[in-house]
């Protein structure tokens, strides 16, 4: 979910704030020949950014400003194409 606000003031252009979820399904249906795959959990994860255009005296574009969060909630997870899981901890 994306808000924008497009009304631009002197100093803030382009102001947006963004939520985003995404789920990752237990993947079971492996292929167990061999041990060259392991069965992986679900896992949801969460982010979250905002941002804007920063201008001097209403004209001149000096920054752009973004500021994202991956991982929100600090969820424990290992992506099933990862071979880094295969790993010794």
């Amino acid at each position: 979910m994306r808000g924008e606000w497009q009304k631009p003031d002197r100093t803030f252009h382009n102001l947006f704030i963004e939520v985003n979820f995404e789920y990752h399904c237990a993947q079971n249906n492996v292929l167990r020949e061999n041990n060259t795959e392991t069965p992986t959990p679900g896992y949801p994860l969460l982010g979250a950014s905002l941002g804007f255009d920063l201008f001097a005296k209403g004209k001149t574009k000096m920054l752009t400003f973004v500021f994202a969060a991956q991982n929100i909630l600090d969820k424990a997870y290992q992506d099933h194409l990862s071979r880094l899981k295969y790993a010794p901890v």
